[in-house]
């Protein structure tokens, strides 16, 4: 429940919880009100309830007259680096290096295009061969019943049985 300052109950929820909405300084005790500057569910119900309008208690800076405000001059690019004026200044030099405390990372994983990377989703070590499911693998050991490595021929030669199509004998008029 909230109470703002004209004192008419606005409900919000089953909870015993109670927010003092101020409508005419939009602020609410939940304080979402006054962060993002759009009416929280408190704020809602006490305009609502009051028959007020909610879009009207919306901030300015979401309206689109402030946006067409912002974007209206227009930004000039900058010309480039040979271009800027010299100054008599010391260059920018980079950061001084630190050392991280605690234990060195490990080495990370090379990708399949650098210098001794593997693609790990399309390579399976146990397989011997590219492109072969672990799953496949699996259910070839568990119908052999050795845990010898399938051959390259029984993975990719085994197929369903074709079912033979019935003929239809309509006459069609």
């Amino acid at each position: 429940m909230c109470i703002h300052l004209d004192h008419l109950p606005c409900k919000r929820g089953a909870g015993d919880e109670q927010y003092v909405v101020d409508i005419e300084n939009r602020t609410c005790a939940w304080n979402k009100w006054q962060l993002i500057g759009i009416p929280c569910i408190h704020g809602i119900s006490a305009l609502l309830s009051s028959n007020r309008n909610p879009y009207q208690f919306i901030d300015i800076k979401y309206k689109k007259e402030s946006f067409l405000k912002a974007y209206t001059p227009v930004i000039y690019g900058i010309n480039g680096p040979s271009m800027w004026q010299k100054t008599n200044d010391k260059p920018i030099q980079r950061p001084d290096f630190k050392k991280q405390r605690g234990r060195p990372k490990k080495a990370r994983n090379l990708q399949p295009d650098e210098a001794g990377g593997q693609n790990k989703s399309t390579y399976d070590r146990r397989a011997g061969m590219n492109g072969v499911a672990s799953e496949t693998i699996a259910r070839t050991k568990a119908r052999t019943g050795n845990g010898s490595q399938p051959s390259q021929e029984s993975i990719h030669t085994r197929t369903a049985p074709k079912r033979k199509r019935k003929k239809s004998n309509a006459v069609m008029d």
